[in-house]
């Protein structure tokens, strides 16, 4: 019994940390990132983005260019969560390549 309260506890700790924010659009796939995210264009030109915590606010640093486009390819290196729209998220480290840019805030 005292097992399954200490997985109760945990597993609802675990939900609560990795819950949605506030205001959050349901589209379906979010990411909550701490690292780096890295963009390429077709040219070749790389981007570096900023980031905040619940959802991800582009920032491009290069030459001033805006650099988020929809169906572009973003590169996230460091920790990251992919979340679906109900609030499940999956703690991934390492590389992923291949997010649309659909799925996260630009400005």
């Amino acid at each position: 019994m005292k097992n399954l309260i200490l997985v109760l506890l945990f597993c609802t700790a675990a939900t609560a940390a990795q819950a949605k924010c506030p205001g959050d659009p349901d589209d379906g796939k979010r990411l909550t990132v701490t690292g780096r995210i890295f963009y390429a264009d077709r040219q070749g030109a790389t981007y570096f983005f900023g980031l905040e915590e619940c959802r991800i606010l582009v920032h491009a640093k290069n030459n001033g260019k805006g650099a988020c486009k929809v169906g572009g390819t973003l590169t996230v290196t460091g920790i990251f969560y992919f979340c679906d729209w109900l609030g499940d998220c999956v703690k991934e480290a390492g590389d992923m390549d291949a997010i649309e840019a659909s799925k996260i805030s630009c400005r």
